[in-house]
Parts: structure tokens; sequence; C-alpha cells
């Protein structure tokens, strides 16, 4: 399997998607803004999106798609930016996920990941 594209979940994985597409010479990279949190940092009930992928969907179409995120936490990005692309026909079977690591708790256990952190742990990425 080899991704023909680059979904990054927006602002935190940029730089980490840039690099693996070079790595990978994926030559496409879209990137999919969802928050679960509002403008006064309250978590909200609903998933909030703020960048969408259905202009690009003729870039995805029948396209081996791999979502990188930075950390799967929770594993709701990930779950969200799948049910999306799904939603806006994108066949499951195309889709995989990276991540640079895996929280325990996450519901989501990401096909790539580098490493398992302990929940309680809290990254700072260089980029940030």
């Amino acid at each position: 399997w080899k991704p023909d594209i680059i979904v990054t979940m927006a602002k935190g994985v940029l730089i980490p998607a840039r690099l693996l597409s070079k790595r990978l010479s994926v030559s496409k990279i879209l990137s999919f803004g969802v928050s679960f949190y509002n403008e006064k940092n309250e978590k909200t009930s609903t998933p909030i999106i703020y960048q969408n992928l259905e202009s690009s969907l003729p870039f995805l179409v029948d396209k081996n798609v791999l979502i990188v995120d930075d950390i799967a936490d929770t594993g709701d990005s990930l779950t969200y930016c799948i049910k999306h692309l799904k939603k806006i026909g994108i066949n499951v079977n195309n889709i995989k996920t990276c991540c640079l690591f895996l929280k325990q708790k996450s519901n989501v256990i990401p096909y790539y990941y580098f490493d398992t952190l302990n929940d309680d742990i809290w990254v700072y990425f260089p980029w940030e």
C-alpha cells in the first residue's frame, strides 16, 4: 500500500506531513480542520469542522489516502476525519492513518505510529 495523497489534521501536523510527503514521494497534501472546542476553549457537544475536504473530492476519489495526525490522544479527530471522508464517498479500504504518538486511552489505533505514550504525558513539538 502506497499513499497517493496525504490528508493532514490542520495546524499541529503540517510540518511532519510535509516531511512524510517528501519521503513517500506524495505530491499533494490536503488539510482537514476539526475542533472539539469553541472559541472560549469550552468542549463542544459536536465537532466543529472549519476546513472540509468536499472541494478536494476530485483529488481523493479512487486514491489511497493517508491521514496524518500528531497524537492519537482520544482518537476523536481521526475518527471524525474518516467519517467525513466516507461521507463524501471515499472508500474506507483506501484510507490508512498515521500518528507520531499513540496515547493508551485512544479509541483508535493508527495503522502507523512511532511510539505509545502514557495518558498523562504532554508533548511539546518544536514546531509549536
